[in-house]
C-alpha cells in the first residue's frame, strides 16, 4: 500500500494502535519488540486493519516511555534495530498494511545531540530559553546558564511545519496532544496555544487531516497516577469519573467546528 493511497482514506482507515514495548516479544528477553508485531500481522489483517501505529520506537533512554527521543533516525536497539522495521515493512507490506511511525517532532529526550548542542551555544534557538526563571521554566543543564521550558503550546505548531518541509509535504495526523497538569486552566491555556499554531498551520495550506487530544481520562501513566493528562478527572479509590472545564471548552469547540486562531 502506498502512502499516497493510504493518505486519500485517511477519513476511513482502520488504524491499530501498537506500544511495542508490551505488544508482543519476539525474542523472549520480556521486553516487546517489532518482530513480535510481525509475527501477529495476520491476526491485525483477519481484523481488518489497514495501518499500524506504532508508539515511538526510535533510540531513547526510555524515561518517557520512549517519547523522549534521542536518535530520530534510528530504531531503539529493545525493539530489534533497523533491521527489525525492515522486516516489519516487508511483512505488513504484503498484507497489505501500511505501517505509520509516531514521529514526536515537538520535543527530545535531553540526550539528543542537539539539545546537548543548545544547551552549550547561547546561538542555538532550537528550544525555548529564557535569562530568568518563570512559571514552568526550569535551570538549563549546561554551560549556556538560564532557563527553559521543557513544554510549551508552540512546540505544536513548529513540528507540523518542520514535519511539512521535511518530508516534502505528506499528509499529517496529530495523533497526540496535551499536558500534565493539576491547574485546568492551564491545560486550557496550553490546548489554546497548540490549537492557534495549528490553524495557523492550516491557514497557511499544510495538510493536517485530523488532530486527537490527549487525553481523555487521568489514568496510569508510566508507573504511577500522579501524571494528569486526562479531560477528566478519575478517582483511583472509587473510579469516579468527574469532567473538567476542559473537556466542555474543548468538546464546544468540536461540536462547532471551530479551532482558535491567534
Amino acid at each position: 500500500m502506498s502512502s499516497s493511497t493510504l493518505a486519500d482514506r485517511l477519513d476511513r482507515i482502520v488504524l491499530y494502535q501498537v506500544y511495542p514495548q508490551s505488544f508482543a516479544d519476539a525474542d523472549g528477553d520480556g521486553i516487546g519488540d517489532l518482530d513480535g508485531l510481525a509475527g501477529r500481522l495476520d491476526h491485525l489483517s483477519w481484523l481488518g486493519v489497514d495501518a499500524v501505529w506504532i508508539n515511538p520506537c526510535f533510540v531513547s533512554p526510555m524515561r518517557d516511555a520512549g517519547y523522549d527521543v534521542a536518535n530520530f533516525d534510528h530504531v531503539d536497539p529493545r525493539y530489534g534495530g533497523d533491521a527489525a522495521l525492515d522486516r516489519l515493512i516487508a511483512e505488513a507490506d504484503r498484507r497489505g498494511i501500511a505501517v505509520l511511525l509516531d514521529l514526536v517532532a515537538g520535543h527530545t529526550s535531553d540526550r539528543h545531540p542537539w539539545f546537548q548542542a543548545a544547551v552549550a551555544d547561547d546561538t542555538d534557538h532550537r528550544y525555548v530559553f529564557s535569562d530568568r526563571a518563570a512559571e514552568g521554566f526550569e535551570p538549563v543543564p549546561g554551560p549556556r546558564g538560564g532557563f527553559y521550558k521543557p513544554n510549551y503550546p508552540e512546540a505544536l505548531g513548529h513540528a507540523l511545519r518542520h514535519t511539512h518541509e521535511v518530508t516534502g509535504g505528506i499528509p499529517m495526523i496529530v495523533t497526540e496532544n496535551g499536558m500534565a497538569t493539576a491547574d485546568d486552566s492551564r491545560r486550557i491555556d496550553y490546548t489554546t496555544g497548540a490549537l492557534e499554531g495549528v490553524s495557523a498551520a492550516l491557514r497557511d495550506g499544510l495538510d493536517l487531516r485530523g488532530y486527537l487530544h490527549w487525553s481523555l481520562l487521568d489514568n496510569y501513566e508510566w508507573g504511577s497516577y500522579r501524571p494528569t493528562f486526562g479531560l477528566i478527572h478519575v478517582d483511583h479509590e472509587t473510579f469516579a469519573r468527574t469532567p473538567k472545564p476542559s473537556l466542555a471548552w474543548l468538546g464546544d469547540l468540536a461540536r462547532r467546528g471551530v479551532i482558535p486562531a491567534a
